[in-house]
């Protein structure tokens, strides 16, 4: 088996297309995302992942993930319980190693990668469990990102929120490349590279892999449908790559919501290359404070959770209990 790869990077940043494009290559292959890590939740240690893992406690482990991601798993549940249950490794790697390269074989590829964009904040533990493997940081425009989170129910529709998610992981990923990393085992693309010049791109990830470039990678998108969930929440993908995406923001997010983006992610941005469209007046700054501490103060909740991404509206449980509330407090008057 080649030293395994991974694809991290922030929600709505352009990692599936990348994971297409290198599913359509003959060796390489990426599943839909595990989330093992996110599955996994406390009291597992994920730090401590070289800790053999007690036999009741790693059954009902690998039983819960696999439960968990049924979706993934459901006509190879019993057979991939089995594989683990037989391979000696008795660690939290496991189950995560024996599953991919099931997967692998599965689809007749020679090297497995994985693609889980929230995997960002457990490279320290990817690093560990897999010595010298490849990390690809995708990285889009915090703007084109805000529009697309804004769009999907899944996220919060939150401006604020969605540019602060986007911030803290290209902070954290970042000094997590820095600190973690050798030179050798990491690569930034920018999503705008990878649609504007989709085989330059290509052609640089795979020296990075160690691995010829193939044109059918670029035909990615005759293929797509077999490597995507029923529900496909980016419909581009079943088209050749295109610039279209690149721009949408501009008309999609009202002036107020660049702004907010704008002043959020400056220096993300200058870092990054992308440039500023507004000068906001300090009246801005009035629509942010409150969303902006409340999101600090969940953070902070949150923080032995890694990762943790606020994905819900402004004080959207206050709202729920008001709602619940209010027939009794109609009942009174």
């Amino acid at each position: 088996m080649s030293t395994p790869f991974f694809i991290v990077g922030a929600s709505r940043s352009g990692t599936t297309l990348l994971r297409l494009m290198l599913n359509a290559h003959s060796r390489l292959f990426l599943p839909r995302e595990l989330k093992y890590f996110q599955t996994l939740h406390a009291p597992v240690d994920v730090e401590s992942w070289t800790s053999p893992v007690p036999d009741d406690t790693y059954r009902r482990l690998v039983r819960q993930y696999l439960e968990a991601r049924r979706d993934l798993f459901a006509t190879d549940l019993d057979r991939l319980e089995a594989q683990i249950a037989e391979d000696p490794e008795r660690t939290l790697r496991g189950p995560y190693r024996v599953v991919l390269e099931h997967l692998c074989r599965q689809h007749g590829k020679a090297r497995w990668g994985e693609k889980t964009p929230h995997n960002l904040f457990y490279v320290d533990v990817l690093n560990d469990m897999f010595p010298g493997a490849k990390f690809i940081h995708v990285v889009r425009d915090p703007r084109a990102v805000t529009r697309s989170m804004n769009a999907i129910a899944y996220y919060s529709g939150e401006t604020v929120f969605n540019a602060l998610n986007w911030r803290r992981s290209i902070r954290e990923g970042a000094t997590a490349f820095q600190d973690v990393l050798s030179p050798d085992q990491q690569l930034n693309v920018s999503y705008e590279d990878l649609v504007s010049a989709p085989e330059a791109t290509l052609r640089t990830i795979c020296r990075f892999l160690h691995e010829a470039y193939e044109p059918a990678m670029l035909r990615f998108y005759e293929t797509a449908a077999d490597h995507m969930p029923s529900t496909i929440r980016t419909p581009a993908i079943r088209n050749p790559v295109n610039q279209k995406s690149l721009s949408k923001w501009k008309t999609q997010l009202t002036r107020t919501e660049i702004e907010i983006v704008e002043v959020l992610c400056s220096a993300e941005m200058e870092r990054l290359g992308y440039e500023r469209l507004t000068d906001p007046a300090l009246t801005i700054y009035g629509r942010i404070v409150l969303k902006a501490a409340y999101w600090h103060w969940k953070r902070w909740q949150h923080r032995a959770h890694r990762g943790y991404e606020i994905s819900y509206p402004f004080l959207s449980g206050l709202h729920a209990r008001l709602r619940r509330w209010r027939p009794r407090l109609r009942s009174l008057f």
